[in-house]
């Protein structure tokens, strides 16, 4: 078992090594000691959960005169790096000098004021691992102790601790396993050759003698799964190891080898980037021209959400079901909008929380643990409230649950055989003999959680596959949609009555019946939704029922999947 930080965002886990997906929590002595551990180091210990919202008023806060560049937190703790002299109150009164880190408690927002790291040059990146804050950036003295863009000082005081490992320019640190991964524009690093990107000892500062990516330009960024298995990079390089790569790419955590996936419709150049808690997703900040928050597969590399605004996405972070960019510029046509929130589910944008920044860079990092979010960059005012480099977003109370609702990841029944049953639609039909499957469904992608089979010839498949599930409403809603991913095309019926055609025509629903035409690239998982008729729901058991087909039978995969969200009425 391993236990430790996954990175700089928190994240305490109890897991078996070598295990891609979410640790499982065992043995209630084990939990014990992981609590009392949690405890002592000050250190929360779950990952948020469900549909994660902030308030977007923030809660007051001691300021900095300067902007922040990098944010972490502890269970009693908010960490700040970037370029500042002096902590101020809300008042405006001089709290005292800090050079470019402070810690501020987490139940007040006052600054700390026995913790000292000061250093020579701005903090561009912090992450936290048992008693140790890492550092990184452009100084070259901590505390006035030689530490060229890289330390590690004491989580409680900031005195200076012996690991070592002088490089040039570091723009991310993070912790995964016994290593931390650095990524930069340097071409050496304590002495030894690496070009961007390299692995240390969390306690000396060595480097790691077999991690060698050799990256042949800038590296922005750097996430890694919490086994070390994967590492994966962003920046404006374009080879490793030689190789020609997007901007984008996944490495064997141990060698630097480029591994698989490889990621498809990368846009611009990843600014940050932050795994899902089960590793099966990396959410993306895009800058240049791409303009936008992304999640990819971790899996098959493809893009299965974005949500654009008008300036560089710089920051991202995920809190249960839903991911949060901060950017500059401006966002949904308004230049004061420098943080959005978007679902991981549907991809739909939190249209109800659209927090206001009162500067042009806005947000440049941020980090949650579904209690609070906090954002650091440069801004003075957010939302009415004075905040200068960071701001403390409370979260909002749980709303109401809605009439109607299905999961994206809904269990369906599906019937793969390519002969279409009579009365399949209806909530009476009998599908206790199809199979059944968690969505996303279909094949040929490689990020299917269900594969479905397309018969016996890969060149001649079945045109059609029906799907069937159920859903509960406890009042007639107000509004009621669906989110659908159905590639190619599909029709949808809501207790026997069709309500959606999605890129199919006029002809009858068998199936022969194909779509008019086929999808590629981040089309075949973009999201449509479509409003359902409230008229056809039934309080109680509602049944959903959809036909997905393919333009042609030699069509080279399928992806389908459905939820359902509403309004309440009055």
């Amino acid at each position: 078992m391993v236990i430790g930080w996954t990175t700089e965002r928190g994240g305490f886990l109890i897991m078996a090594t070598h295990s891609d997906a979410r640790p499982t929590r065992r043995l209630a002595g084990l939990l014990l000691i992981a609590t009392l551990t949690l405890g002592v180091l000050g250190l929360t210990a779950c990952d948020p959960t469900g549909d994660v919202r902030f308030l977007t008023t923030p809660l007051p806060a001691q300021r900095v005169d300067g902007v922040g560049w990098a944010v972490a937190l502890t269970s009693t703790r908010i960490y700040l790096g970037g370029t500042f002299t002096a902590v101020r109150n809300q008042s405006g009164q001089n709290q005292g000098s800090y050079a470019n880190v402070a810690a501020f408690d987490r139940n007040t927002r006052a600054v700390i004021p026995g913790f000292r790291a000061d250093t020579n040059g701005i903090v561009r990146t912090l992450a936290v691992h048992g008693d140790t804050l890492y550092l990184g950036g452009d100084f070259t003295t901590v505390n006035g102790q030689p530490r060229a863009r890289v330390a590690a000082v004491d989580l409680q005081t900031g005195a200076v601790k012996a690991f070592r490992a002088d490089t040039n320019r570091v723009n991310k640190v993070v912790v995964a396993g016994d290593r931390l991964y650095v990524a930069g524009t340097f071409s050496t690093i304590g002495g030894v050759t690496r070009n961007r990107v390299a692995a240390l000892d969390l306690t000396t500062g060595a480097v790691d003698p077999t991690f060698d990516p050799n990256v042949n330009a800038m590296v922005n960024t750097i996430a890694a799964l919490p086994d070390r298995s994967k590492v994966f990079i962003g920046g404006l390089y374009s080879t490793v190891h030689g190789t020609a790569t997007t901007r984008l790419t996944a490495l064997d955590g141990f060698t630097g080898a480029v591994v698989a996936p490889t990621f498809t419709d990368v846009s611009g150049e990843a600014l940050d980037l932050e795994l899902s808690p089960d590793g099966s997703r990396l959410a993306a900040a895009l800058g240049e021209y791409g303009n936008q928050g992304a999640v990819f597969s971790t899996t098959s590399g493809s893009k299965q959400f974005r949500q654009r605004c008008g300036g560089d996405a710089q920051a991202v972070t995920i809190a249960g079901d839903n991911w949060f960019t901060g950017n500059h510029e401006e966002c949904e046509g308004n230049d004061t909008i420098r943080l959005v929130g978007n679902s991981m589910l549907t991809g739909a944008r939190q249209t109800d929380w659209l927090p206001s920044f009162d500067k042009f860079w806005g947000v440049r990092d941020l980090a949650t643990d579904g209690q609070i979010l906090v954002a650091a960059g440069d801004f003075t005012t957010v939302s009415g409230v004075a905040a200068q480099g960071f701001v403390v977003f409370p979260a909002a109370p749980p709303p109401p649950p809605p009439p109607a609702s299905l999961p994206a990841n809904a269990t369906w029944r599906y019937l793969d055989t390519g002969a279409m049953p009579t009365g399949w639609t209806a909530a009476a039909f009998d599908d206790s003999t199809w199979k059944s499957g968690q969505a996303q469904l279909g094949y040929g992608d490689g990020d299917e959680t269900t594969v479905i089979s397309y018969g016996p010839s890969a060149s001649q498949k079945y045109v059609t596959s029906w799907f069937r599930t159920s859903f509960t409403a406890t009042a007639v809603p107000a509004t009621i949609t669906l989110d659908l991913v159905a590639d190619d095309g599909a029709v949808v019926y809501l207790n026997g009555v069709e309500v959606i055609r999605d890129n199919i025509g006029t002809g009858t629903d068998n199936a022969a019946l194909r779509a008019s035409s086929g999808r590629s690239g981040s089309a075949e998982n973009a999201v449509r939704s479509f409003t359902l008729p409230t008229n056809l729901v039934n309080l109680g058991a509602n049944t959903l029922a959809v036909s997905v087909h393919q333009d042609t039978p030699s069509s080279s995969d399928l992806s389908f999947s459905a939820a359902i969200r509403s309004t309440a009425a009055g």
